[in-house]
């Protein structure tokens, strides 16, 4: 299975998950966080790949774990491929569950942080 079918399954679960009970989604939604930073933290080369290709849902949804990127893979090209995904999709913001561009701006933070 690749990274990106991989990556479906997790958007199609949250999907259900809030389809089925909003309130219960809203406490487990940690669970899906853990699963997103092992999938994407894994390997470097197969997460860009996938980050250059993501569409605006996955996209939206890979930005709530962008610290954890920059901190694993200690890498401004993550950032700057967030960056080129917010141009791409100028709405993006408008379907992430955190704000799109601010989660950028700590990411970038952080990295100079490290």
């Amino acid at each position: 299975m690749t990274l990106k079918e991989e990556f479906r399954g997790i958007l199609e679960a949250r999907e259900r998950g809030k389809l089925q009970d909003l309130e219960l989604y809203t406490i487990a939604h940690g669970y899906d966080h853990e699963t997103m930073r092992k999938l994407l933290c894994r390997n470097y080369e197969e997460t860009i790949a996938f980050l250059r290709v993501a569409n605006k849902e996955e996209i939206a949804t890979a930005v709530e774990i962008l610290d954890d990127l920059v901190a694993v893979f200690k890498s401004r090209e993550i950032i700057e491929i967030f960056q080129e995904k917010g141009v791409e999709f100028p709405d993006v913001d408008d379907i992430c569950e955190f704000d799109y561009f601010e989660c950028i701006e700590e990411a970038e933070s952080y990295l100079e942080e490290l």
